[in-house]
């Protein structure tokens, strides 16, 4: 009785929530002027316009409306740099999220061309078929490629480096609309720049990335006390060419509360099950999305500009002329959960992380 009691209380606040983030919703896009957020819904800022960007020819024309109008220019994806660089007050916001396109792929280099708004999940499941991953990424796929270059994201794979260790170039457009090619060694100046300079110094428009093959690596389990762990590390994981991916998880249990290690090991194998590199996408998402989508609408109108408008005037303000994030609002590991301890690691994702 108890448990339906409290269940019912819960639907009552669900419902709600979700009528006053569909009235929110409604009321925002009413409004005559747009209110950008970041994902943390925390951050809303009234601007002049948002442009769903396309083609190289539809980002020079914001880029000159700014000019002749004398407006700041941010540069968004999927809005995950949660630091308010996402927009600014007044100004024009270039969603890059559908300037996407697969250029090239190279199999003879390993090498992919993809425009900046392209996700990760996006370029590895192009990359996919032909045998090929990315080499290095984030801890999750859902962000955009331009994003991630332009916080200088470091990924997650020491075999290969940083994510930026995988770029061999890109060409960026200049607030003027011109457009320079930028590698480490031509305008490496820029390429230092740009890499982690949110947007400062221009559009990234499509990048060169090194691709790695798919291997196939098996999952083994071993358990230990903590103080035996650096041994262990050193003897069996260090310069171990054959390990893709290691970590090991403390014990929260009372008896044993971080003493205890459960370490796991993706270790390179010949064997290959059948649909091994078929990619599926992480059981869940879609009740997860269901269920915290009315929560985004409340937090993305005009409702969510007044509660914060006590904390920082309800406005983000930031000095740059351009100001760049570019990440994404789904979670997709580029992998395929199977028993028998299997898992495909593609890139420097594991199916059964």
């Amino acid at each position: 009785m108890t448990v339906a009691l409290n269940l019912s209380r819960w639907l009552l606040v669900w419902l709600v929530v979700f009528a006053a983030g569909m009235a929110s919703g409604q009321a925002a896009g009413s409004t005559q002027t747009p209110i950008v957020n970041d994902v943390s819904r925390l951050n809303p800022v009234k601007v002049r316009e948002v442009y769903e960007v396309h083609d190289i020819e539809e980002i020079r024309s914001v880029l000159a409306r700014a000019q002749r109008e004398h407006l700041k220019v941010s540069i968004a994806g999927k809005r995950h740099s949660q630091g308010q660089q996402t927009a600014y007050q007044g100004g024009l916001v270039i969603d890059m999220t559908h300037f996407s396109k697969v250029l090239h792929l190279d199999r003879h280099t390993n090498t992919i061309t993809v425009q900046s708004g392209a996700t990760w999940k996006e370029i590895q499941d192009y990359a996919n078929p032909y045998g090929l991953a990315v080499q290095v990424q984030q801890a999750s796929n859902i962000f955009t490629l331009g994003g991630s270059l332009s916080v200088n994201a470091h990924g997650r794979d020491p075999r290969y480096g940083t994510t930026i260790h995988t770029v061999r170039g890109f060409r960026l457009m200049r607030a003027d609309g011109s457009i320079v090619q930028v590698s480490r060694t031509e305008n490496p100046e820029l390429f230092s720049l740009a890499i982690g300079g949110y947007g400062l110094f221009g559009v990234i428009l499509d990048v060169d990335l090194d691709l790695t093959t798919n291997d196939v690596y098996e999952k083994q389990h071993v358990s230990m006390d903590y103080k035996e762990y650096p041994a262990f590390f050193e003897k069996h994981v260090k310069g171990n060419h054959e390990i893709g991916l290691e970590y090991a998880w403390p014990s929260i249990r009372e008896t044993d509360f971080l003493r205890h290690l459960a370490v796991y090991e993706f270790v390179k194998t010949s064997k290959h099950p059948a649909h091994i590199y078929k990619l599926h996408e992480e059981s869940g998402i879609s009740r997860n999305r269901a269920a915290f989508r009315p929560f985004q609408a409340f937090g993305s109108g005009e409702i969510s500009t007044l509660v914060l408008a006590g904390n920082h005037g309800g406005h983000a303000v930031h000095p740059l002329h351009f100001a760049q994030q570019r990440h994404a609002s789904t979670h997709r590991v580029p992998g395929l959960r199977l028993g028998k301890g299997y898992g495909y690691l593609a890139g420097v994702f594991c199916a059964d992380q």
